[in-house]
Protein backbone atom coordinates (compact mmCIF):
# COMPACT_ATOMS: atom_id res chain seq x y z
CA UNK A 1 0.00 0.00 0.00
CA UNK A 2 3.03 2.63 1.12
CA UNK A 3 4.89 1.71 -2.19
CA UNK A 4 1.69 2.43 -4.42
CA UNK A 5 1.13 5.91 -2.66
CA UNK A 6 4.95 6.57 -2.97
CA UNK A 7 4.62 6.08 -6.76
CA UNK A 8 1.88 8.17 -7.29
CA UNK A 9 3.38 10.85 -5.37
CA UNK A 10 6.04 10.62 -7.75
CA UNK A 11 3.63 10.56 -10.87
CA UNK A 12 1.65 14.06 -9.84
CA UNK A 13 5.10 15.53 -9.10
CA UNK A 14 6.83 14.23 -12.36
CA UNK A 15 3.88 15.67 -13.82
CA UNK A 16 3.37 18.94 -12.04
CA UNK A 17 6.90 19.86 -13.26
CA UNK A 18 6.13 18.73 -16.62
CA UNK A 19 2.96 21.11 -17.39
CA UNK A 20 5.12 23.81 -15.19
CA UNK A 21 7.96 23.85 -17.30
CA UNK A 22 5.81 23.61 -20.32
CA UNK A 23 3.77 26.68 -19.51
CA UNK A 24 7.17 28.82 -18.70
CA UNK A 25 9.22 27.19 -22.46
CA UNK A 26 5.77 28.80 -23.85
CA UNK A 27 6.20 32.11 -22.11
CA UNK A 28 9.77 32.32 -22.79
CA UNK A 29 9.93 31.35 -26.82
CA UNK A 30 6.09 32.92 -27.09
CA UNK A 31 5.29 30.40 -29.91
CA UNK A 32 1.84 28.48 -30.37
CA UNK A 33 1.27 25.25 -28.59
CA UNK A 34 1.28 23.32 -31.98
CA UNK A 35 5.04 23.96 -32.74
CA UNK A 36 5.80 21.81 -30.05
CA UNK A 37 6.03 17.64 -29.85
CA UNK A 38 5.40 17.49 -26.39
CA UNK A 39 5.88 13.63 -24.52
CA UNK A 40 5.19 13.18 -20.80
CA UNK A 41 8.41 12.44 -18.74
CA UNK A 42 8.88 9.17 -16.78
CA UNK A 43 7.32 9.46 -13.55
CA UNK A 44 9.86 10.87 -11.01
CA UNK A 45 10.37 13.73 -8.37
CA UNK A 46 12.05 16.99 -9.86
CA UNK A 47 15.55 17.35 -8.99
CA UNK A 48 16.89 20.99 -7.45
CA UNK A 49 18.62 21.17 -10.69
CA UNK A 50 15.34 20.85 -12.61
CA UNK A 51 13.42 23.07 -10.28
CA UNK A 52 16.08 25.80 -10.67
CA UNK A 53 16.00 25.40 -14.67
CA UNK A 54 12.44 26.37 -14.87
CA UNK A 55 12.44 29.10 -11.59
CA UNK A 56 12.28 32.62 -12.45
CA UNK A 57 15.69 34.40 -13.22
CA UNK A 58 14.56 38.09 -11.69
CA UNK A 59 12.17 39.83 -10.15
CA UNK A 60 10.41 41.34 -13.45
CA UNK A 61 9.99 37.63 -14.73
CA UNK A 62 8.47 36.98 -10.89
CA UNK A 63 6.56 39.39 -11.30
CA UNK A 64 4.90 38.23 -14.36
CA UNK A 65 4.25 34.90 -13.39
CA UNK A 66 2.36 36.19 -10.15
CA UNK A 67 0.81 38.23 -11.60
CA UNK A 68 -0.51 35.52 -14.19
CA UNK A 69 -1.38 33.20 -11.22
CA UNK A 70 -3.53 35.80 -10.10
CA UNK A 71 -5.41 36.42 -13.03
CA UNK A 72 -6.06 32.50 -13.51
CA UNK A 73 -7.59 32.67 -9.64
CA UNK A 74 -10.10 35.96 -11.01
CA UNK A 75 -10.65 34.10 -13.72
CA UNK A 76 -12.15 31.42 -11.99
CA UNK A 77 -13.69 33.28 -9.28
CA UNK A 78 -15.95 34.81 -12.08
CA UNK A 79 -17.01 31.53 -13.51
CA UNK A 80 -18.20 30.16 -10.45
CA UNK A 81 -20.04 33.99 -9.21
CA UNK A 82 -21.12 35.18 -12.66
CA UNK A 83 -21.11 32.33 -15.09
CA UNK A 84 -18.50 33.62 -17.30
CA UNK A 85 -16.36 31.66 -19.35
CA UNK A 86 -14.37 33.69 -21.47
CA UNK A 87 -11.19 35.81 -20.75
CA UNK A 88 -11.70 39.41 -19.59
CA UNK A 89 -10.02 41.76 -17.66
CA UNK A 90 -9.23 41.19 -13.91
CA UNK A 91 -12.57 43.18 -11.84
CA UNK A 92 -10.49 45.95 -10.04
CA UNK A 93 -13.23 46.17 -7.19
CA UNK A 94 -12.21 42.28 -6.48
CA UNK A 95 -10.81 42.22 -2.99
CA UNK A 96 -7.68 40.79 -2.14
CA UNK A 97 -8.99 39.23 1.26
CA UNK A 98 -12.35 37.92 -1.10
CA UNK A 99 -9.75 36.15 -3.93
CA UNK A 100 -7.67 34.38 -0.84
CA UNK A 101 -10.44 33.57 0.73
CA UNK A 102 -11.93 31.70 -2.23
CA UNK A 103 -8.78 30.45 -3.22
CA UNK A 104 -9.05 28.86 0.36
CA UNK A 105 -12.48 27.79 -0.49
CA UNK A 106 -13.98 29.17 2.57
CA UNK A 107 -17.13 30.35 1.44
CA UNK A 108 -19.41 27.98 0.17
CA UNK A 109 -20.84 30.31 -2.16
CA UNK A 110 -19.90 33.42 -3.63
CA UNK A 111 -21.97 36.23 -2.40
CA UNK A 112 -21.72 39.09 -5.94
CA UNK A 113 -22.85 41.87 -3.60
CA UNK A 114 -19.71 41.50 -1.79
CA UNK A 115 -17.03 43.68 -3.16
CA UNK A 116 -14.16 45.16 -1.58
CA UNK A 117 -12.16 48.17 -1.80
CA UNK A 118 -9.85 47.98 0.72
CA UNK A 119 -6.56 46.80 -1.14
CA UNK A 120 -5.33 47.11 -4.88
CA UNK A 121 -5.58 43.74 -6.56
CA UNK A 122 -1.95 43.56 -7.28
CA UNK A 123 -0.21 40.07 -7.52
CA UNK A 124 2.78 41.29 -4.74
CA UNK A 125 -0.01 41.51 -1.85
CA UNK A 126 -2.29 38.70 -3.44
CA UNK A 127 0.63 36.40 -3.37
CA UNK A 128 1.46 38.15 0.29
CA UNK A 129 -1.71 37.26 1.86
CA UNK A 130 -2.06 33.77 0.05
CA UNK A 131 1.37 32.83 1.61
CA UNK A 132 0.05 34.24 5.30
CA UNK A 133 -3.30 32.39 5.10
CA UNK A 134 -1.63 29.17 3.78
CA UNK A 135 -3.52 28.94 0.47
CA UNK A 136 -2.91 26.09 -1.28
CA UNK A 137 -0.67 26.31 -4.48
CA UNK A 138 -0.40 23.66 -7.24
CA UNK A 139 2.59 21.81 -7.79
CA UNK A 140 3.22 23.61 -10.98
CA UNK A 141 2.24 26.74 -9.71
CA UNK A 142 5.13 25.96 -6.77
CA UNK A 143 7.69 25.45 -9.64
CA UNK A 144 6.44 28.28 -12.02
CA UNK A 145 6.76 30.59 -8.84
CA UNK A 146 10.36 28.84 -7.77
CA UNK A 147 9.12 28.62 -4.15
CA UNK A 148 8.34 25.07 -2.55
CA UNK A 149 5.57 25.99 0.24
CA UNK A 150 5.02 23.59 3.11
CA UNK A 151 1.35 23.59 4.82
CA UNK A 152 1.82 22.68 8.07
CA UNK A 153 -0.84 23.88 10.84
CA UNK A 154 0.76 26.43 12.86
CA UNK A 155 -1.01 25.29 16.20
CA UNK A 156 -1.30 27.51 19.71
CA UNK A 157 1.43 25.03 21.33
CA UNK A 158 3.64 25.65 18.21
CA UNK A 159 3.17 29.58 18.81
CA UNK A 160 4.11 29.07 22.22
CA UNK A 161 7.26 27.07 21.38
CA UNK A 162 8.67 29.18 18.79
CA UNK A 163 8.22 32.74 20.77
CA UNK A 164 10.50 31.12 23.49
CA UNK A 165 13.13 30.17 21.05
CA UNK A 166 13.14 33.42 19.19
CA UNK A 167 13.34 35.49 22.36
CA UNK A 168 16.01 32.96 23.50
CA UNK A 169 17.61 33.31 20.50
CA UNK A 170 17.59 37.46 20.50
CA UNK A 171 18.97 37.45 24.07
CA UNK A 172 21.64 34.99 23.69
CA UNK A 173 22.83 37.43 20.55
CA UNK A 174 22.31 40.43 22.26
CA UNK A 175 23.29 39.69 26.06
CA UNK A 176 26.08 36.84 24.99
CA UNK A 177 27.76 35.37 27.85
CA UNK A 178 25.79 37.42 30.86
CA UNK A 179 23.24 34.44 29.99
CA UNK A 180 25.07 31.43 30.02
CA UNK A 181 23.48 28.57 30.76
CA UNK A 182 19.68 27.41 29.44
CA UNK A 183 18.44 27.46 33.12
CA UNK A 184 19.61 31.22 33.42
CA UNK A 185 17.29 31.99 30.47
CA UNK A 186 14.41 30.30 31.40
CA UNK A 187 14.17 32.62 34.36
CA UNK A 188 15.10 35.61 32.41
CA UNK A 189 12.26 34.80 30.12
CA UNK A 190 10.00 34.20 33.03
CA UNK A 191 10.91 36.50 35.35
CA UNK A 192 7.30 38.54 36.16
CA UNK A 193 9.07 41.52 36.59
CA UNK A 194 10.37 41.56 33.02
CA UNK A 195 8.35 42.91 30.57
CA UNK A 196 9.32 39.50 28.16
CA UNK A 197 7.36 37.08 30.45
CA UNK A 198 4.29 39.47 29.49
CA UNK A 199 4.80 39.12 25.97
CA UNK A 200 5.44 35.09 25.70
CA UNK A 201 2.78 35.08 28.22
CA UNK A 202 4.92 32.79 30.14
CA UNK A 203 2.39 32.25 33.38
CA UNK A 204 0.87 29.86 30.99
CA UNK A 205 4.07 27.18 30.05
CA UNK A 206 4.38 26.35 33.76
CA UNK A 207 6.78 23.40 33.03
CA UNK A 208 10.56 24.82 33.46
CA UNK A 209 12.22 21.77 31.66
CA UNK A 210 9.93 22.33 28.77
CA UNK A 211 10.97 25.50 28.05
CA UNK A 212 15.01 24.60 28.82
CA UNK A 213 14.32 21.84 26.25
CA UNK A 214 12.24 24.40 23.71
CA UNK A 215 15.00 26.97 24.30
CA UNK A 216 17.78 24.13 24.25
CA UNK A 217 17.25 24.31 20.40
CA UNK A 218 18.54 27.22 19.32
CA UNK A 219 21.22 27.51 22.46
CA UNK A 220 24.54 28.93 20.70
CA UNK A 221 26.74 26.42 22.91
CA UNK A 222 27.50 23.14 22.06
CA UNK A 223 25.27 20.32 23.88
CA UNK A 224 28.41 18.84 24.48
CA UNK A 225 29.87 22.05 26.33
CA UNK A 226 26.64 23.28 27.85
CA UNK A 227 27.65 21.96 31.24
CA UNK A 228 30.68 24.20 31.64
CA UNK A 229 29.79 28.05 32.05
CA UNK A 230 31.84 29.61 29.56
CA UNK A 231 33.11 32.88 29.03
CA UNK A 232 33.99 32.54 25.69
CA UNK A 233 31.83 35.91 24.01
CA UNK A 234 32.60 34.70 20.19
CA UNK A 235 30.50 32.11 21.18
CA UNK A 236 27.35 33.55 21.78
CA UNK A 237 27.52 35.29 18.84
CA UNK A 238 26.45 32.50 16.89
CA UNK A 239 22.77 31.76 15.68
CA UNK A 240 21.13 29.22 15.48
CA UNK A 241 17.99 29.30 13.08
CA UNK A 242 14.34 28.88 14.57
CA UNK A 243 13.63 24.89 13.63
CA UNK A 244 10.95 23.86 11.18
CA UNK A 245 10.21 27.42 9.73
CA UNK A 246 12.18 25.72 6.75
CA UNK A 247 11.95 22.00 5.63
CA UNK A 248 13.01 19.67 3.44
CA UNK A 249 9.26 19.73 1.30
CA UNK A 250 9.09 23.96 1.54
CA UNK A 251 9.09 26.78 3.24
CA UNK A 252 6.15 27.10 6.11
CA UNK A 253 5.40 30.69 5.55
CA UNK A 254 2.40 31.42 7.96
CA UNK A 255 5.27 29.94 10.94
CA UNK A 256 7.69 32.37 9.00
CA UNK A 257 5.58 35.29 9.74
CA UNK A 258 4.91 34.47 13.59
CA UNK A 259 8.92 34.09 13.86
CA UNK A 260 9.17 37.17 12.38
CA UNK A 261 7.13 39.42 14.77
CA UNK A 262 7.85 37.57 18.18
CA UNK A 263 11.80 38.43 16.61
CA UNK A 264 10.75 42.41 16.37
CA UNK A 265 8.61 42.66 19.55
CA UNK A 266 11.32 41.11 21.68
CA UNK A 267 14.28 43.52 20.31
CA UNK A 268 11.94 46.21 20.73
CA UNK A 269 11.86 45.39 24.25
CA UNK A 270 15.21 45.43 24.13
CA UNK A 271 15.70 49.06 23.02
CA UNK A 272 16.30 48.04 19.57
CA UNK A 273 15.44 50.46 16.47
CA UNK A 274 13.35 49.43 13.67
CA UNK A 275 16.69 49.65 11.45
CA UNK A 276 18.65 47.84 13.70
CA UNK A 277 16.13 44.91 14.00
CA UNK A 278 15.81 44.69 10.00
CA UNK A 279 19.99 44.64 10.06
CA UNK A 280 20.00 41.83 12.96
CA UNK A 281 21.65 38.68 11.93
CA UNK A 282 18.22 36.69 13.76
CA UNK A 283 16.28 38.48 10.85
CA UNK A 284 19.49 38.08 8.26
CA UNK A 285 19.77 34.38 8.79
CA UNK A 286 16.06 33.82 7.35
CA UNK A 287 16.17 36.65 4.51
CA UNK A 288 19.09 34.98 3.09
CA UNK A 289 17.23 31.94 2.18
CA UNK A 290 14.48 34.04 0.19
CA UNK A 291 14.18 35.67 -2.99
CA UNK A 292 11.76 38.05 -4.56
CA UNK A 293 8.52 39.03 -2.88
CA UNK A 294 8.94 36.79 -0.17
CA UNK A 295 12.99 38.50 1.07
CA UNK A 296 10.29 41.72 1.02
CA UNK A 297 7.87 40.78 3.09
CA UNK A 298 9.84 40.59 5.65
CA UNK A 299 10.70 43.92 6.29
CA UNK A 300 6.67 44.39 5.74
CA UNK A 301 6.00 41.93 8.72
CA UNK A 302 8.94 43.70 10.97
CA UNK A 303 7.27 47.52 10.21
CA UNK A 304 3.59 45.66 11.04
CA UNK A 305 4.85 44.10 14.43
CA UNK A 306 7.13 47.32 15.95
CA UNK A 307 3.87 49.85 15.27
CA UNK A 308 2.00 47.04 17.61
CA UNK A 309 1.09 46.98 20.84
CA UNK A 310 -1.37 43.92 20.47
CA UNK A 311 -0.82 40.37 22.08
CA UNK A 312 1.68 38.52 19.46
CA UNK A 313 -0.81 35.32 19.68
CA UNK A 314 -3.14 38.23 17.92
CA UNK A 315 -1.43 39.39 15.16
Amino acid sequence: MGLKMDKQIELDDANAFFYAKMNVNLRRTKLPLFYYDFKIPEPRPPSFSDIADIAPQNLEEFETRVNDILERTAERYHKEAYGIYKKQPVDKRLSIEKLVKFSMRSEKTINKKERGTDHHLDGYNFLKLALEKNVLFSKSDQYILGIAIERSKLTKPKQRLIAFQCAAQTLWYLEQNSIPTLAAMEVMLTDKKQPLSELLEAEKVTNSRTIQKWIGAVCPVPQNQRKKHLKDVALYSNIVPIPGLFTAQGIRFPWLKFAIICTTRVMKICNCTLEDIIGSPSILVITERLKFYPKLYIRDWIEGAYSSNSSIFDL
